[in-house]
C-alpha cells in the first residue's frame, strides 16, 4: 500500500476518532521509516498520560484497523439510539403529563358545572319559593281589606241603626237605661229567632234524611257526583262564613277599643257589640273610668274570655257521630291517594337519602293541590317522618321540602294545626331558624307563622318552646326583605290575640324588633310592623313603655309621611294606640313631631285617614293644657274646624271631639285663643246636625266656652254674629227633650232679657 493511501486512510480515521476525542501519532516518512525501522516511538514528557497511546498505522496491519473503525461505527450507533430511546422516553413522560393535565381540567370543569347547575336549580327554587310566597300573602291581605271595609260599612249602619233607636226612645221619654233594656231585649229576640231556625232547619233536615232512607239505593252516578259536588260548595261556603264570623269578631273588639274617647277625664260612652253576632240592634253603652287597676281589667277580659267559651261549648250540640260524619265528608272533599299515602309514609321513614327526598317533594305537591289532603296523609302518619326529615342537618333540601310539607298541613283547620304541634314540629322548627341554609330558615318562619296565628294556645306553646330569642335574632341589617316579611308576619301573630304569655325580657326583645322592622326599606314590612306594634300598644301601659323606651315612637312618626295610604293607616292605628294611653305617653308622640303630619293628614283624601286623625288628636286634646298649646301652635286648630264643616259623620264627630275636649280641659287664655280663632263657629255648626249626640256635643262645648270665657258680653255677640242664637231658640221644641232642656238653660243664663239689657243691646 502507498503511502498516500494510508494518508488518507489516516486522515478518515483522524476525524472519526476526533469525533470521540482520540489523537494519533504522527505518520513516519519512507526514509525515517527505512532506516529506522527499528526504532521505538519517542517518549512522552514525565507527565503520566491519561490515555492508552494508539499503536503505529504505519507499523498495523490494515486488516486490523478496518475491524477497529468498525466497532467504533457499532459503538456510536448505539449510543446514538440510547439518546434516541431517552427522547423518545422523555416524550411519553410529558405526553403522558399532559394528558393528566387535561383530564385533571376536564374533571374541574364537570364538577364546577356540575355545582353551577345545583346552585342555578336552588336559585330556580328560591325564587319560586318567594314568588309563591308574595302571591299569598297578596291574596292574605287582600281578603282582609275586603272583610275590613265590609266590616266598616256595618259599623256604619249599625251606629245609624243605634242613633234612631236612642232617638226614638227619647221621645217616648225613655233614657239610657231603658236603650240597654231595650238592646238586651232585642238580643234575646234574636236569639229566640236563632233558635227557632234551627229547631226548622233541623226538623228539614230530619225529613230530608227520612226521605232518602225510603229512596231505593238505585241512583244514577251522576247524580250522587252531582249531589257530593253541592255538599262540598255547601260545606266550603260554611268554611268561609266561619272564618269570616271570626275576623268579624276579631275586628269588633279592635273597634271597640279605638272608639273610647277621653272627655272631661273619663271615658267617652260608646256603643259596644256583642261579640255573638254583628247585627244591627245588639247595642249597649258602657262607660269605663281611668281609675281602675289593669290587674282588674287583665281578670275581666280572661273572665269574659272563659264565658265566651263556655258559651262556645254550649251552642254546639253535635254529636261524636256529627263530628265523625264531618270529618268523613271532609275526606270525601279531598283528593283519594289511598294508593300513594302508604308508599310516601314508607319512603319518609327509610334511611335512604334519595328516597326520602323524592317522597318529601310527592307529599308536599300533594298538599299544595286545589284539593289537599290533610286528612289522609295526617291519618297514614306522615307527620312523625316528616318531623324526624327536617331534624337531617346533612340534607337541606330534604329539610326544605320537608318543612314545607309541615307549613301546608299547619295552614289547614286548627285540628290540622294541633296535630303539627303534637307530632314535635315546633321545637325542630325553632331549631331551624339557625340554619345555614336561607330557604330553610325562611320556611321554618313560615311554617311558625301558620302555627302561632293558630289561636292563642298555639302561640302560647311556641312562646314556651323559646320562639321568641331566635326568631328576634333572624333581623340584621344583612336580612333579605323576604325573611323579614315573614319575622314581621310572625311578631304580630303573636299579639294579634290579647294576653300572651310571654316574659319581660322577651317583651322587650320585641319591642326592639318592631323597632327594627318599623324602620325596615320595605313599604310591606312597615306595614305589617306597624300592625304588630299597635296590637302590641294593646296589652297595656308596660308594653307602651317599652315602645317608647327603645325609640320606636320617632320611626312610627316618620311612616306618617310614607307615601303608601297602606304605611300610613298602620302608622295611625299604631300611634292612635299609644296617644290614647296615660299623659307622659301621649306626649311621646306629640314631641316627636307628629302634630305638623296630623294638620296635614285632616284634609286627605281618604276619608279612613282623616277620620283616624281626627280621633287621635281627639286623645291629645283630652290631656295637659300643655298638649293642648302644642296642638294650637302647629295650627291644627284651623283644620279641625275645616273638619267639623265635611259631610263625612264619622270625621265630622271626631273632628268636633277634639275641639270639645279643647274647650273642656284647656286654661281660659286658651279658650280666647280658640275664640279668636273662629271655633265658636263650628260649636254653632253642631247645633244644626241632625244627630242629637252631636247637638249635645256643641251645647256642652258653647255652655264651657261661656263658663271660662273672660269677656261674656263679648262671647254672646260672637255667638248671636254666628246664627248661634236663632238655632239655640229653635232647639227649645227639639223631640229630644235633653237637648230642648240644655237649650232653654243656654238662654236663660246668657241670653235672657236681663242678660242682653248689661250687655247694652
Amino acid at each position: 500500500m502507498s503511502i498516500e493511501a494510508i494518508r488518507e486512510r489516516r486522515a478518515r480515521l483522524e476525524s472519526m476518532l476526533t469525533a470521540n476525542n482520540f489523537r494519533l501519532p504522527p505518520l513516519k516518512t519512507a526514509s525515517s521509516s527505512s532506516s529506522t525501522s527499528s526504532s521505538k516511538t519517542p517518549q512522552q514528557p514525565s507527565r503520566p498520560s491519561s490515555r492508552t497511546p494508539l499503536p503505529d498505522i504505519g507499523s498495523s496491519r490494515p486488516g486490523s484497523q478496518e475491524g477497529a473503525q468498525e466497532k467504533k461505527a457499532e459503538k456510536q450507533k448505539e449510543m446514538t439510539k440510547a439518546k434516541q430511546k431517552e427522547k423518545e422516553k422523555e416524550k411519553e413522560k410529558v405526553k403522558e403529563k399532559e394528558e393528566e393535565k387535561e383530564t385533571g381540567e376536564l374533571r374541574t370543569e364537570t364538577k364546577e358545572r356540575h355545582e353551577q347547575q345545583q346552585e342555578e336549580m336552588m336559585e330556580r327554587m328560591r325564587k319560586q319559593m318567594q314568588e309563591l310566597m308574595q302571591q299569598q300573602m297578596q291574596e292574605l291581605m287582600q281578603r282582609q281589606m275586603r272583610d275590613m271595609q265590609k266590616l266598616l260599612e256595618q259599623q256604619m249602619e249599625h251606629r245609624m241603626n243605634y242613633n234612631q233607636k236612642i232617638g226614638e226612645i227619647s221621645r217616648r221619654g225613655g233614657s239610657g237605661d231603658a236603650a240597654k233594656e231595650q238592646g238586651k231585649k232585642d238580643q234575646e229576640r234574636k236569639k229566640e229567632e236563632k233558635e227557632k231556625e234551627k229547631g226548622e232547619k233541623d226538623r228539614r233536615e230530619g225529613e230530608s234524611k227520612a226521605k232518602k232512607k225510603e229512596e231505593e239505593p238505585s241512583k244514577a252516578k251522576g247524580d250522587n257526583q252531582q249531589s257530593g259536588k253541592k255538599k262540598k260548595e255547601l260545606k266550603r261556603k260554611k268554611d268561609d262564613e266561619e272564618k269570616r264570623k271570626e275576623l268579624e269578631e276579631e275586628l269588633v273588639k279592635k273597634f271597640q277599643e279605638r272608639n273610647k274617647v277621653v272627655h272631661s277625664g273619663k271615658m267617652r260612652e260608646t256603643p259596644l257589640y256583642s261579640d255573638d253576632a254583628f247585627l244591627p240592634g245588639d247595642n249597649y253603652t258602657v262607660d269605663v273610668d281611668y281609675g281602675k287597676d289593669e290587674n282588674e281589667e287583665d281578670k275581666e277580659n280572661k273572665n269574659g274570655e272563659e264565658e265566651e267559651k263556655d258559651k262556645e261549648k254550649e251552642e254546639d250540640p253535635k254529636t261524636e257521630e256529627e263530628k265523625a260524619q264531618e270529618d268523613e265528608d271532609e275526606e270525601s272533599d279531598e283528593e283519594d291517594i289511598t294508593d300513594a299515602k302508604d308508599d310516601i309514609v314508607e319512603g319518609l321513614k327509610s334511611q335512604d337519602k334519595r328516597r326520602q327526598l323524592v317522597c318529601a317533594e310527592k307529599a308536599r305537591h300533594l298538599l299544595s293541590s286545589p284539593r289537599p289532603p290533610l286528612n289522609q296523609l295526617i291519618a297514614a302518619g306522615v307527620l312523625p317522618p316528616l318531623v324526624l326529615c327536617m331534624a337531617r342537618q346533612d340534607a337541606p333540601e330534604l329539610q326544605l321540602e320537608a318543612a314545607w310539607a309541615v307549613t301546608n298541613i299547619a295552614s289547614g283547620k286548627s285540628k290540622h294545626t294541633n296535630a303539627v304541634v303534637d307530632a314535635g314540629a315546633i321545637k325542630v322548627l325553632i331549631q331551624l331558624l339557625s340554619s345555614k341554609n336561607t330557604g330553610v330558615r325562611e320556611q321554618a318562619v313560615w311554617a311558625l307563622g301558620n302555627i302561632v296565628g293558630d289561636g292563642p294556645e298555639c302561640r302560647d306553646r311556641a312562646i314556651a318552646e323559646g320562639l321568641v330569642k331566635p326568631l328576634v335574632g333572624l333581623l340584621s341589617v344583612t336580612t333579605p326583605a323576604s325573611i323579614a316579611r315573614q319575622v314581621c308576619w310572625v311578631i304580630t301573630n303573636l299579639f294579634r290575640v290579647k294576653h300572651p304569655v310571654i316574659s319581660p325580657d322577651e317583651r322587650k326583645m320585641c319591642a326592639e324588633a318592631i323597632k327594627r322592622l318599623v324602620s325596615h326599606f320595605d313599604a310591606k314590612v312597615q306595614a305589617d310592623s306597624l300592625w304588630a306594634a299597635a296590637y302590641f300598644a294593646d296589652m297595656g301601659s308596660g308594653s307602651i313603655d317599652e315602645l317608647i323606651e327603645c325609640g320606636a315612637v320617632k320611626d312610627m312618626v316618620q311612616r306618617l309621611y310614607s307615601q303608601d295610604d297602606k304605611v300610613v293607616t298602620a302608622a295611625l292605628r299604631a300611634t292612635g294606640s299609644i296617644a290614647a294611653g296615660a299623659n307622659h305617653q301621649t306626649e311621646a308622640v306629640v314631641t316627636s313631631g307628629a302634630l305638623p303630619i296630623y294638620r296635614e293628614l285632616l284634609g286627605h283624601s281618604n276619608v279612613g285617614i282623616a277620620s283616624e286623625t281626627a280621633w287621635i288628636l281627639s286623645n291629645v286634646t283630652a290631656g295637659t293644657p300643655s298638649q293642648i298649646q302644642m296642638v294650637i301652635d302647629v295650627q291644627v286648630v284651623p283644620a279641625l274646624m275645616t273638619a267639623v264643616e265635611k259631610r263625612n259623620e264619622e270625621l265630622q264627630k271626631e273632628a268636633s271631639w277634639a275641639l270639645c275636649n279643647m274647650v273642656s280641659g284647656g286654661t281660659e287664655e286658651q279658650i280666647s285663643m280658640l275664640m279668636s280663632l273662629g271655633a265658636v263657629s263650628s260649636f254653632c255648626h253642631l247645633l244644626k246636625s241632625q244627630d242629637a249626640a252631636l247637638v249635645m256635643l256643641g251645647l256642652e262645648a258653647l255652655s264651657n266656652v261661656f263658663t271660662k270665657s273672660q269677656n261674656e258680653e263679648a262671647t254672646a255677640r260672637l255667638v248671636e254674629g254666628v246664627g248661634g242664637l236663632e238655632t239655640l231658640r229653635s232647639l227649645q221644641s227639639s223631640q229630644d227633650p235633653k237637648v230642648a232642656q240644655t237649650a232653654s238653660t243656654l238662654l236663660s243664663l246668657f241670653f235672657s232679657s236681663s242678660r242682653r239689657s248689661s250687655y247694652g243691646y
